[in-house]
């Protein structure tokens, strides 16, 4: 039986999760602004990482987490890189299902027959 990961490991792995996860929203915004590739990932690595980098120059806490461990920065940066790629893979899919959808409503028979009128 496997034990349960210690509280360290979880909480780095959720907040690497918290990472990507604001990093994904903020690529998100900036690409409804059409923004390009390189002011997405800037957006999103500024809001994935700038409150607590906010944080740690308020309080003194130096070096800043990211600037030490240059992975943080890795990670926002190919969230919000991946989020731009992947939204618009299922955009161009959402239009070819939906345009294939009212194509087949048209050369359908079954919409007419179950119409209340008949």
């Amino acid at each position: 039986m496997w034990a349960l990961p210690p509280t360290v490991t979880a909480l780095h792995v959720l907040s690497l999760v918290a990472l990507t996860a604001q990093a994904m929203t903020a690529a998100l915004a900036a690409g409804r602004r059409s923004m390009d590739w390189v002011g997405v990932c800037m957006l999103g690595c500024v809001t994935a990482l700038g409150g607590g980098t906010i944080r740690d120059v308020v309080l003194g806490h130096y070096p800043l987490p990211w600037v030490e461990n240059p992975f943080y920065l890795a990670l926002t940066a190919g969230a919000a890189f991946a989020t731009v790629l992947i939204a618009r893979i299922v955009h161009r899919l959402n239009l070819a299902f939906s345009s294939s959808m009212r194509s087949g409503s048209w050369c359908s028979p079954w919409p007419a027959a179950t119409s209340p009128g008949r």
